[in-house]
């Protein structure tokens, strides 16, 4: 281990032994597990009831987009009223919700039942992220400190957006594919009333000096935070719809694969090479599931397929990563 690494670990060493940080953090984490299970949660509840792909994601995009709209209203409460009652409101109204969704959905309710309840869901996220960053200024009493809970803070985030999809896709291949709902309703539900039960949260008050205008949109003035919710609005869609084509994805891929064990099968694309295609993409995964699959351009037999040259593949993952130009040295 480096020095650099060694004085980080002393750091949050020392962060986390001050009062009760590690039952903060803790049940913080816990809390906001959630926002990283969500996407891929509703994407599979949905599926998993019958629902297509366009819905799945239909509903897990309403619960995002409520989620961002009810995320300020939440912020401006903890920071007017006790914290620790605005928190233990968020989480009963959140984790009901979220058990709402998955009844209804497990009862086969419309589509517009289940957009609707998914965005009630969202908007109830509990506002903790909010309450733990203005926290952390009164709980670290250094400036080095405070830096290494903003840094902390930067990986708890990296640590819910990994580990989210991954307990919601353990749960779904142990249980059933609408596990994910249930599971993200109870622990941020738990997470939420155990972050807002702990000794900080309940001795935090409300700052006289806050402005307490009605101007619900005063943060969006300077340009700068304008452009930043755009742009993080566009990589948000990325990110979403990623979590919608990788599993129907996956799912299209077994369904062809079961298919073609049983007599030779042909897909179909119009665009005519297949370099220019996503089709592409499916021969390079069949291709290394030990598939043989040959590529019919024209009336001149068909040819091998050969792997995407930029390919890479690495525990079974496959990414087409954009080529590094070389840095002069």
């Amino acid at each position: 281990m480096g020095a650099s690494e060694s004085v980080g670990l002393k750091a949050y060493g020392e962060l986390l032994s001050i009062g009760d940080v590690r039952r903060v953090v803790s049940w913080g984490l816990i809390g906001r597990l959630p926002l990283g299970m969500s996407a891929l949660a509703l994407v599979l509840l949905v599926r998993g009831e019958g629902g297509s792909y366009a819905a799945a994601g239909v509903v897990s995009a309403a619960f995002a987009l409520a989620s961002g709209a009810g995320a300020p209203v939440g912020g401006r409460l903890v920071d007017r009223h006790r914290a620790t009652v605005i928190l233990t409101g968020y989480a009963a109204a959140f984790g009901l919700a979220l058990l709402a969704l998955a009844a209804l959905a497990h009862a086969g309710a419309p589509l517009a039942t289940l957009i609707g309840a998914a965005a009630v869901a969202g908007f109830a996220a509990p506002p903790i992220a909010p309450t733990v960053r203005t926290m952390w200024p009164l709980i670290a009493p250094t400036p080095d400190l405070r830096a290494t809970a903003f840094a902390l803070e930067a990986t708890l985030q990296e640590v819910i957006f990994v580990s989210g999809p991954l307990l919601v896709a353990a749960l779904s291949a142990s249980i059933s594919p609408g596990a994910g709902v249930p599971a993200a309703a109870i622990l941020g539900s738990a997470g939420a009333t155990g972050f807002a039960l702990t000794s900080t949260i309940r001795s935090r008050r409300p700052d006289p000096a806050l402005d307490r205008s009605h101007r619900q949109l005063h943060a969006l003035a300077p340009a700068d935070v304008r452009l930043t919710l755009v742009f993080t609005a566009f990589y948000g869609v990325v990110f979403g719809a990623a979590e919608v084509a990788m599993p129907a994805f996956a799912e299209g891929l077994d369904e062809l694969t079961s298919i073609a064990r049983g007599q030779t099968t042909a897909i179909l694309c119009a665009e005519a090479v297949p370099w220019r295609c996503h089709r592409s993409l499916i021969a390079d995964a069949l291709t290394l599931r030990g598939w043989e699959v040959r590529e019919i351009i024209s009336a001149a037999p068909a040819q091998l397929h050969k792997l995407t040259p930029f390919l890479k593949v690495a525990d079974g993952l496959l990414t087409y990563p954009p080529e590094q130009p070389e840095l002069p040295m």
